[in-house]
């Protein structure tokens, strides 16, 4: 590699800070949102599968129905054919403050009862919850919970089920341990507790299964309009919603992205032809093709390696923030979870590494190529570029049209397909990039038919 080369283009990098610094801040901040994202959802996520296993626990399935009201009934009548393993739930969304929780209600002397489901809890072991059960209205909450609410034990407070405001009080806080698994999101009561304030007196909402062989057998006598799942299921079921809102936001991140490699494109066209006349001293001296175009692809990677480097940093800190807003709207759209850290990922790390080079020197690929192909009598000239793009533009205009209409067909297909609805930002952005140079000559001819007074 020629050492005079890379020079010339350090110094030319140099002498134009505004412009070198606006790249790399255009891919730091490609990469920031799109990593930052990508960490957001990957917390999400495991914080997702995190929280159904403290609604689930031990159990292997569920009696469910469409409408997620059993009668209570048919509990009892499975209890008296002989089926043990099996314990009644009430789960609802409430909000409490400003936040959506999960009303648990249990029967405390099911074969999984509070503290038997909840065994990793030092509070409900060896305690006599006789009063949770006898006091009307009484819930158990996290030790975060209770801080965000500002509540002390025997405090009463509000609790929305959407229909109406009941009030609850606070008989115990669980308090975290090593050991203990994140109840945040959670409201533990008595099942009777839990049927009064959703008002649900007679019905219940699923019935969990704790064992193989009552999982084998209680679907025949649930009854035909109840169903028998697997806890596995229903968690994957709920799991792909939250994968649903993920991919919006992952393909908002990579619109990001795409603006930030623009930049480097423009900067990159903007460096070679500006020093177009310098290439083609280059040239008529005797500089190998192969050397200029590897010194425009290192152009490239000097713009592209600091803005991924600190693209990633901030995405990191741009990931802390947005978990916060990305759980709240999973808590009011699907599932009510708690996010307590970030879930950092070696792969999230090495992909955005790859996205900003190996996407930055792909973006040097044209310019690079259009310099070195230049014939050296044209390159020597200015005015040869932009007449040859003149000609040109009549075609790019032409491409941007069929990509618009391309955009157009691909959003009137029929499909629930995330994934090809947002196929259709690819042709329409470039559809529009190709009619962008059309447009402004058209913008800057007409000012010719206003007066010189008028544009002064």
């Amino acid at each position: 590699m020629n050492k005079l080369l890379l020079k010339s283009s350090l110094r030319y990098f140099m002498g134009h800070p505004v412009q070198t610094f606006l790249s790399i801040f255009g891919i730091a901040i490609g990469i920031a949102v799109s990593s930052g994202i990508d960490l957001a959802n990957k917390s999400a996520l495991n914080a997702f599968k995190y929280s159904m296993k403290t609604i689930t626990g031990d159990a292997v399935g569920h009696i469910v129905s469409p409408n997620m009201k059993i009668e209570a009934g048919r509990y009892f009548k499975l209890r008296s054919l002989g089926f043990r393993k099996i314990s009644p739930v009430i789960e609802a969304s409430v909000k409490a403050g400003n936040r959506t929780y999960i009303l648990f209600g249990t029967d405390p002397f099911s074969f999984s009862g509070l503290s038997k489901r909840f065994s990793d809890i030092d509070y409900l072991k060896g305690k006599d919850i006789s009063s949770l059960i006898s006091e009307p209205g009484s819930v158990i909450i996290s030790e975060a919970a209770a801080e965000s609410l500002k509540l002390n034990p025997g405090d009463n407070f509000l609790l929305d089920t959407g229909k109406k405001t009941k009030k609850v009080k606070l008989y115990g806080i669980i308090k975290k341990t090593p050991n203990t698994l994140s109840y945040d999101h959670i409201i533990i009561t008595d099942i009777s507790t839990a049927q009064e304030i959703t008002e649900n007196y007679d019905f219940i909402s699923r019935i969990d299964i704790f064992d193989k062989e009552t999982f084998g057998k209680a679907g025949g006598f649930a009854g035909k309009d109840l169903s028998i799942i697997k806890s596995s299921s229903r968690s994957e079921t709920t799991e792909q919603m939250v994968e649903a809102f993920q991919i919006n936001l992952s393909a908002l991140s990579l619109l990001a992205l795409v603006v930030g490699l623009y930049l480097v494109y423009n900067t990159m066209t903007f460096s070679v032809v500006r020093r177009q006349t310098t290439t083609g001293i280059y040239r008529a001296v005797g500089v190998y093709k192969r050397e200029i175009f590897f010194v425009i692809i290192l152009e490239a990677l000097f713009l592209g390696l600091p803005g991924t480097i600190a693209g990633l940093l901030f995405g990191f800190l741009l990931g802390k923030g947005l978990i916060f807003l990305v759980s709240r709207t999973l808590n009011d759209l699907y599932f009510a979870m708690t996010v307590n850290s970030v879930s950092l990922s070696y792969t999230i790390i090495i992909k955005g590494f790859l996205l900003g080079t190996v996407a930055s020197a792909a973006a040097g690929i044209k310019p690079a190529f259009e310099a070195v192909n230049l014939p050296v009598a044209f390159s020597l000239k200015r005015s040869f570029q932009e007449s040859s793009l003149r000609k040109k533009l009549p075609l790019f205009a032409l491409a941007g049209i069929i990509m618009l209409i391309i955009t157009i067909l691909i959003i009137l297909i029929d499909t629930k397909n995330i994934i090809i609805g947002y196929a259709s930002f690819v042709p329409l952005i470039t559809g529009f990039t190709l009619l962008a140079p059309f447009m402004i000559i058209g913008i800057v001819k007409s000012f010719i038919f206003f007066p010189q007074d008028f544009l002064l």
